[in-house]
């Protein structure tokens, strides 16, 4: 039974879970809560395995086109383009004027 000072939460379970609840009863002075402080639920501790598996399922994998790193990246142009700055030729002739 309650306490005069014990706070109270109202959950909405299930029928079969309530009837689970009630059979796990001792006798009729047993209350829920006492039920579920007995139940010992089980904890699984995560693994390394565990976390690849949840990371695979999170990020979609690149397919492998038989393509390597190298040969992607020998078709691309070494110097990266260099963006023309059209106040480059204003500051040029400022700067000639002087």
């Amino acid at each position: 039974m309650h306490g005069p000072c014990m706070a109270t939460k109202t959950i909405s379970i299930e029928l079969d879970a309530y009837e689970k609840l009630a059979a796990a009863k001792t006798g009729p002075r047993d209350s829920f809560s006492q039920v579920i402080r007995r139940t010992h639920f089980e904890r699984k501790t995560p693994t390394g395995s565990d976390l690849l598996e949840h990371l695979d399922k999170l990020f979609t994998r690149v397919p492998d086109d038989g393509i390597s790193l190298e040969d992607a990246l020998a078709g691309l142009p070494n110097d990266p383009p260099v963006a023309v700055n059209p106040w480059d030729e204003v500051d040029q002739e400022t700067s000639e004027q002087r």
